[in-house]
């Protein structure tokens, strides 16, 4: 079992809100096509005890393949696992992060306007739109490391209020 610790809460809030200032810049030069588009609309994110404890409540359930189907209307949520055969401690919460960010090189820069929802997996980008969503502006974390077979796994769920990845609602507005 395990906690999300306070200096993993600071790096998932940090990263968070970094990576959203980096596309509000405009100096995220990745997508496709590249680059994104500046916004005019990107506020921090805040971290929100009551997500915490229901994204930590989901961690402790081990559902690796489904996301919480018991979320409140209006709350989003990404979810990420990583196993390695060593010591689970030294999975970094960033290397998650960084997962979800990087669909930032699926990404079309023309559907910032009104989000797009692919199946293509090979189109997956929901994870990245969730991290810059505009409207969201509260983030609650829980993890779980545990043992499964030969492997020690890092388990994060993260949950958003508000809620992103709406088709035909904007991910950000363009500066």
């Amino acid at each position: 079992m395990h906690s999300f610790a306070t200096d993993e809460k600071r790096k998932v809030l940090n990263f968070h809100n970094e990576m959203r200032q980096k596309v509000a810049r405009g100096h995220e030069q990745r997508g496709n096509p590249e680059p994104q588009p500046a916004a005019t609309n990107m506020p921090q994110l805040t971290w929100d005890d009551e997500l915490e404890e229901m994204a930590q409540q989901w961690a402790n359930h081990c559902d690796l393949e489904n996301h919480d189907s018991c979320l409140p209307k209006g709350v989003g949520q990404n979810m990420a696992s990583r196993g390695t055969a060593g010591n689970v401690n030294s999975i970094d919460v960033k290397y998650l992060l960084k997962d979800w960010y990087n669909e930032v090189d699926l990404f079309n820069s023309n559907e910032v306007a009104s989000f797009v929802f692919h199946e293509d997996p090979k189109k997956i980008i929901g994870h990245y739109t969730q991290m810059l969503w505009a409207k969201t502006t509260k983030i609650g974390c829980g993890a779980i490391k545990f043992k499964e077979g030969e492997f020690n796994t890092f388990f994060l769920v993260c949950n958003y209020r508000v809620a992103g990845n709406c088709p035909g609602e904007p991910v950000y507005q363009r500066r």
